[in-house]
């Protein structure tokens, strides 16, 4: 999905009650102030499961809603980008 255009991106998947979620963001996106090793594992720690890698490439494993999990991530992002930093 970086590949093709997106500057941030998100794929889970599931399998029973565990949730996966990878994510990935360009450059560009870091520079404004996303950074996915925080945002994994500030999230998961609120479920209960562990997330970390570094600002552009990071992963959570965590139990429930795998909808409601990835809405959190969009959220956080969507904050990170609302914080007076360079752009895209």
């Amino acid at each position: 999905l970086i590949s093709i255009g997106a500057d941030v991106a998100f794929v889970a998947s599931k399998e029973g009650e565990e949730v996966k979620i990878s994510a990935r963001a360009r450059k560009c996106a870091i520079n404004a102030g996303v950074n996915l090793a925080k945002l994994m594992e500030e999230i998961s720690v609120k479920y209960n499961g562990t997330g970390g890698g570094h600002e552009g490439a990071a992963g959570m494993d965590v139990q429930g809603d795998v909808e409601k999990m990835l809405a959190s991530c969009t959220d956080y992002v969507k904050k990170s980008l609302m914080k007076p930093q360079d752009s895209c």
